[in-house]
């Protein structure tokens, strides 16, 4: 398990660190750093054989790694993202229908069947979009959401360029958008290299990149 927090970089990395173990001195890691933009990302790499000696405190080596994980979330940390899903909803006029996509395979969901699909997202790391309009209608249910989207638009506006429309986009690739299937694939094609857009190409940062500020 690799978790990792961004702090400032004159900030101190040994507090941090110490605090996430405080109550967890059992736990073999390692740690490295790296700068990342104005920022330092401090990353620590757990021995998952070492939350073996705590079954017995808890039920099991997942639960344990589970209680450790959410300690650390709420100490600002983040696990590094290893799943991922695509994400995207349409409007058909009477109703929304969401897709997602998790490797090979896309599923579709109606207000009916949302709690399946918070379900699926739920098990992502990373739940990548191409703009953070998409996630809005379940965000009262999923607030957990909002710390998990890479999104593809605000990636292009961060690096000075103008996200265009999905459609304007998929005319310049030669891709038609008529289901939902269509629009994920194409976000998914997206991420595999630069962005072009009508004033130029613009190059994504890798999807597990981390999302929050420093």
């Amino acid at each position: 398990m690799r978790v990792r927090k961004l702090i400032q970089k004159d900030g101190q990395i040994q507090p941090e660190v110490l605090e996430l173990f405080k109550d967890w001195q059992e736990l073999r890691y390692e740690i490295r750093t790296e700068e990342w933009g104005g920022c330092l990302v401090v990353e620590v790499d757990v021995d998952p054989n070492s939350f073996d000696p705590l079954v017995g405190i808890f039920s099991s080596k997942e639960e344990a790694m589970g209680a450790f994980l959410s300690l650390a979330e709420e100490l600002g940390w983040e696990k590094v993202p290893e799943s991922f899903a695509f994400y995207h909803a349409l409007f058909d006029g009477a109703k929304v229908i969401a897709g997602v996509k998790v490797d090979d395979k896309v599923s579709t969901y109606d207000q009916l069947s949302i709690e399946n699909m918070i379900r699926e997202l739920a098990q992502r790391d990373r739940i990548v979009v191409y703009s953070v309009d998409v996630i809005t209608y379940i965000k009262d249910i999923y607030p957990e959401v909002d710390r998990k989207v890479y999104s593809i638009s605000k990636a292009i506006a961060e690096k000075g360029m103008n996200p265009a429309d999905l459609k304007v986009l998929a005319k310049l690739y030669g891709k038609e958008l008529s289901s939902l299937e269509d629009y994920l694939n194409f976000i998914e094609f997206l991420t595999k290299g630069p962005v072009r857009l009508p004033e130029g190409e613009v190059q994504l940062p890798p999807l597990d990149t981390p999302i929050e500020p420093c």
